[in-house]
Order: structure tokens, then C-alpha cells, then sequence
């Protein structure tokens, strides 16, 4: 009689040649704290699949990439931002001392609500909410198309689209 390949004399002569006998023997029933020929293997697998860190760098020098950064300001969301302050009127606010007014057409210019009459106007938006947004997608799309790229390598100092 031969004996399936694995499983050893013990599991036989207790379970038998079963399904049980090789779930016993796989979760190591009888040889706890033992290493059993699955459990050896499977070690033996994992050790292998790491992945082992060289020793030593690159017999070929790279070369370094050296980048400046420097100080840039965008244009197109700055500008959208400077519509908003002037919305209005509200820089004239601020000149003469009025802040609550002025943070008042702030207000109304990025929300469309005005907190003193306690309506909403959709028709506001246009004078703060949306050159901002207007401003912010075009300094997106020049990102994507690769403008600000192309400004950074022709050395233009400071300014983004």
C-alpha cells in the first residue's frame, strides 16, 4: 500500500486517509510548534518572494537634475480675485473707513445673498463668484495644455497663467 504523498504515518493511523486527516495535518494538529512539510514550504515560498534590497548604489554615477524653485503668482485666478474686491464698489468702502459695508458687497458678490435686505439674487454671482471660478478654470486648462510649462522654461520670471 502506498501512502498519499505528505501525509505522514500519525494522521493515517488517527483519521484515516481523509479529508479530515489532511485538514488536521494542514492546520498542524498533531505537530504544534512543529514546522510540518506544508508549513516548511510555504515559509520557504515567502522567503523567496521577498524582495531582497541590494547592496551598494549604482556602479553608474546618475546625473543630478537640479530645478529652482521660485516665487510664482497666477494671473488668471488673481485677476478673478481682483474683480471681486473692486465688486460694487466695495473698494471705495474700504478707503473711507466703511468695513461692514464693504465686507457686505463681499458678500453679496461671492454668495448672491445680501445679509441686510435677506434675499438672494443670482444675478450678484456674476460680479464675484464667477470671474473667480472663470479664473481658477483657465489657470486649470493652461496647467493641461502645458503654457505655464513652456513659461517656466523660456525663464519668465514670477508670472503663471
Amino acid at each position: 500500500m502506498s501512502l498519499p504523498k505528505g501525509l505522514p504515518k500519525a494522521y493515517i493511523k488517527k483519521w484515516g486517509i481523509s479529508k479530515t486527516a489532511w485538514a488536521k495535518f494542514r492546520a498542524g494538529a498533531l505537530t504544534e510548534g512543529i514546522k510540518t512539510r506544508t508549513k516548511a514550504i510555504v515559509s520557504r515560498l515567502k522567503a523567496e518572494t521577498k524582495i531582497k534590497k541590494k547592496k551598494g548604489g549604482n556602479p553608474v554615477a546618475k546625473k543630478k537634475k537640479y530645478s529652482r524653485r521660485s516665487f510664482t503668482i497666477p494671473v488668471a485666478p488673481v485677476l478673478g480675485i481682483a474683480a471681486m474686491t473692486n465688486a460694487n464698489g466695495a473698494w471705495e468702502n474700504v478707503k473711507s473707513g466703511d468695513f461692514a459695508g464693504a465686507l457686505e458687497k463681499w458678500t453679496k458678490a461671492l454668495t448672491g445673498y445680501s445679509p441686510s435686505q435677506g434675499d438672494f439674487d443670482i444675478n450678484r454671482l456674476n460680479q464675484g463668484f464667477v470671474p473667480i471660478v472663470v479664473g481658477f478654470l483657465v489657470h486649470w486648462v493652461a496647467g493641461k495644455i502645458g503654457i505655464n510649462r513652456a513659461l517656466g522654461r523660456a525663464r519668465v520670471p514670477v508670472v503663471r497663467v
